[in-house]
């Protein structure tokens, strides 16, 4: 099921609601203006995030442009049809899908699979990037225990490595928790530098 955050007046709200449940099974949760969202997007978290303009205290599309950069929700920005080539012309760099009002079932429903199928991709790319960042950290605390080997106790990087590795084996840890082992030998916490 998927979360969904609708920005607009309340006179809109109710059949934006019933145009998205006739696409997809999901939660609404809807405010009023773009401080109630932005307030709401600091503790909670939305798959999507429908924002119709104009909102009382704002346009939004500068609302658009913060929650782009705050969250990962995929954005789409329901805007007049006459406003629509220069709101998207604002707004496209940072991924907000702009869809002109009037709407239209069958645009609005594409719209929406598109945005969603952005925002899959994203978290994909997001999970990868955090699970490459956490190698380089690990690399580093590694790399940091071998040149205190290296430097301390005289071993060539060859011999850091393999004992690195044999007291990993030997106590069945990972290479990372063996490295900071030495860190903490030589009281540097977490590879942090001494």
């Amino acid at each position: 099921m998927k979360h969904i955050l609708i920005v607009s007046s309340k006179k809109s709200i109710e059949s934006i609601e019933t145009l998205l449940r006739g696409e997809l099974p999901c939660q609404c949760v809807a405010v009023e203006s773009g401080g109630e969202a932005r307030r709401l997007c600091l503790t909670a978290s939305f798959d999507f995030i429908l924002i119709n303009t104009p909102l009382p205290d704002e346009f939004g599309h500068e609302l658009a442009i913060s929650l782009s950069e705050s969250t990962l929700a995929g954005i789409v920005l329901m805007v007049k049809i006459e406003m629509a080539e220069d709101v998207s012309a604002r707004v496209t760099d940072y991924g907000i899908c702009v869809l002109p009002k009037p709407i239209q079932k069958p645009w609005f429903y594409q719209c929406i699979r598109l945005c969603l199928a952005a925002r899959n991709r994203l978290l994909r790319l997001k999970r990868e990037n955090d699970s490459l960042a956490e190698k380089l950290t690990e690399q580093k605390v590694v790399s940091r225990a071998k040149c205190l080997l290296i430097e301390r106790e005289g071993f060539s990087e060859n011999e850091a490595h393999r004992l690195l590795e044999k007291r990993a084996m030997d106590e069945r840890i990972s290479k990372t928790d063996a490295a900071k082992a030495v860190l903490r030998r030589y009281s540097i916490e977490g590879g942090k530098g001494e």
